[in-house]
């Protein structure tokens, strides 16, 4: 599952991390970042808000994947993940969740009006459908 999860952190972070690693030398084993080809190694607290959001995700859809995998096919429920994303890392999200939508159900819910356009032009008009409730889409 780390491996997974440190090829989807590469993505969404478009190539900022290269990998994630367990640190288990220390007392309580915890989870780092590598940038810099290795040479540089970040733990999760000395991270940006947007990157621990997007390391996250990454840990979360590994472990959605490892679940269909398996043979359990959950839908993967996203609530206005990418509030600290910019536009080009919430274009790579939004292919990572088209590629996991191949084999199981993701929904995104958002209140931030640009956020649907987006989705709809990574994944293509036939891959995404839009429900809106409570405000005209227009404004």
């Amino acid at each position: 599952m780390l491996l997974r999860a440190s090829e989807l952190s590469s993505i969404l972070k478009s190539g900022q991390y290269a990998a994630l690693r367990i640190d288990s030398v220390a007392a309580l084993p915890r989870l780092l970042g590598v940038r810099n080809g290795g040479r540089t190694v970040v733990e999760v607290a000395a991270m940006s808000e947007g990157t621990t959001d997007q390391l996250f995700l990454a840990l979360r859809l590994a472990a959605v994947e490892q679940s269909v995998a398996a043979g359990v096919h959950l839908p993967f429920l996203a609530d206005d993940l990418f509030f600290n994303f910019d536009d080009d890392r919430s274009e790579a999200s939004f292919r990572v969740l088209a590629e996991l939508a191949r084999s199981t159900q993701a929904l995104f819910f958002t209140h931030h009006p640009h956020l649907p356009s987006t989705a709809r032009s990574v994944v293509g008009a036939d891959n995404h459908s839009e429900c809106t409730l409570g405000r005209d889409p227009s404004r």
